[in-house]
């Protein structure tokens, strides 16, 4: 099983004895059963932290599920990246790491809490780690709009000229989503 796989495979394979609904899946994160296709994925890590040694990581990084800071030097922030299903009327999110400069990092943090000044510029940064459905993906620019309510970020790519941002700004078919997901339903 590739390393993108296993790491996210808990978040949809059942965690119990329980036999889904037919037509459903169990997700790992809330228990619950859902029907249809998962149009979410997420990254519990950023792609450096893997790169750290895991004996070191204690030592050398602080990680929660919103921010990855690795020897005080390098920033991440979680967020969400959404592509529309053009042949649906729904979108696909995924969930992503991106790197920010400490002053981007700074400001996300000012503006956690939801009170967000009516015209925060975006912030800036780039994509951490490779998709595996996105092989020109780790290190993609990206800006990134700041929510309310304690809401994940929004990234865009801020270029189409790769095959994310080109899928950002075009859009995907469900055809596409089955080929993210399917292969963690099995």
């Amino acid at each position: 099983m590739s390393s993108f796989l296993s790491k996210i495979t808990g978040w949809f394979k059942n965690s119990s004895e329980e036999s889904p609904p037919n037509g459903a899946y169990k997700c790992a994160t809330c228990g619950k059963f859902h029907i249809g296709l998962p149009m979410d994925m997420a990254y519990p890590n950023p792609g450096r932290y893997f790169e750290i040694p895991a004996k070191e990581r204690n030592a050398r990084v602080y990680l929660s599920t919103d921010i990855c800071v690795i020897d005080d030097s390098e920033f991440y922030i979680r967020g969400v990246l959404s592509i529309p299903v053009v042949d649906s009327g729904d979108e696909f999110r995924w969930g992503l790491w991106a790197k920010v400069e400490k002053g981007d990092f700074d400001i996300y943090n000012e503006y956690w809490d939801g009170n967000l000044p009516e015209n925060l510029p975006a912030l800036h940064g780039s994509l951490s780690g490779t998709m595996k459905n996105y092989p020109d993906s780790n290190m993609v620019p990206v800006e990134i709009y700041l929510q309310s309510g304690d809401q994940r970020p929004l990234f865009k790519v801020i270029s189409d000229e790769n095959s994310l941002g080109s899928d950002q700004k075009k859009g995907i078919t469900m055809e596409k989503v089955h080929s993210f997901v399917e292969p963690l339903l099995r």
